[in-house]
C-alpha cells in the first residue's frame, strides 16, 4: 500500500514538473529539461557498475591466447599442410594476445578461384582455429599475383 502511495505522489510530481516546464519553456527546451530531470533521479538511485581495468583485460586476453593454442606459427604450418601454401605471412594484430591476425597466403590452389572461394578454402582449412580467435583477415594470392605484389607487402 505504501509503495502505491509513493508511486502516485511521484506521478503527481512529474506531472506538475511537466506542466511548469511546458508553460515557461519553448517546446525543444521543455523535453530536454524533463529528460534531464528524469535522468538525474534515475542516476542517483541506480548503483554504478565498474568496468574492468586494462590490466585485468590484458591478463584475461593473454590467458585466452595461451589456452586457445593459436599462434602465427601453428596457423602457418596448418595452411602449408592443408592447402599447399608456398608462402604464408601471419601478423598478430592484437598486441600479443593471439586474438586478431592478418595473413598473406600464397598458394597454387587459388588459381582460377574467385576471392570468395579462396577465403572459403582457407577458412575451412582453419575452421577450429578461427573459432578460437576474434579476428581473421586473410589476403589470398596466387603465385603469379604474389610475384607482382611482393614489393608492396614487403615479402
Amino acid at each position: 500500500m505504501h509503495v502505491r502511495i509513493a508511486l502516485q505522489a511521484a506521478r503527481r510530481a512529474s506531472t506538475s514538473i511537466r506542466a511548469a516546464t511546458t508553460a515557461s519553456l519553448p517546446r525543444a527546451r521543455c523535453t530536454n529539461t524533463i529528460s534531464r530531470l528524469s535522468r538525474r533521479s534515475i542516476s542517483t538511485t541506480l548503483p554504478r557498475q565498474s568496468t574492468p581495468m586494462a590490466a585485468q583485460t590484458d591478463t584475461a586476453a593473454a590467458e585466452t591466447a595461451a589456452s586457445s593454442g593459436v599462434t602465427p606459427e601453428t596457423l602457418s604450418e596448418k595452411l602449408k599442410q592443408t592447402i599447399g601454401a608456398t608462402y604464408v605471412s601471419i601478423e598478430d594484430m592484437s598486441g600479443g594476445c593471439g586474438q586478431a591476425f592478418n595473413a598473406i597466403i600464397v598458394s597454387p590452389e587459388f588459381e582460377k578461384k574467385t576471392l570468395l572461394a579462396r577465403h572459403r578454402l582457407v577458412n575451412n582449412a582453419l575452421k577450429s582455429e578461427i573459432a578460437a580467435i576474434h579476428a581473421w583477415t586473410p589476403k589470398c594470392l596466387t603465385p603469379e599475383q604474389w610475384e607482382k605484389e611482393k614489393e608492396k607487402f614487403g615479402g
